[in-house]
């Protein structure tokens, strides 16, 4: 369904298309980075997390040395 309102509405090919639908169904998973748009949107989303909570920065620390995000 992401992927019709992506496609249709904001007219994009379907190589965009698909990019954006996987980036947003795995936003929360740490572990298989593939791409800096994908590493920009993890850290965009810890940083607007940091604020709103305030033992987000507990997560972030474990998340950071779980993966190769150093």
């Amino acid at each position: 369904m992401v992927n019709t309102i992506i496609h249709i509405f904001l007219c994009f090919s379907p190589k965009v298309t698909e990019r954006v639908s996987y980036l947003v169904g795995h936003h929360h998973t740490y572990d298989h980075i593939d791409g800096m748009d994908y590493q920009i949107l993890v850290e965009a989303d810890f940083l607007v997390n940091f604020n709103e909570n305030v033992n987000e920065g507990m997560e972030v620390e474990n998340v950071l040395q779980n993966s190769n995000m150093r």
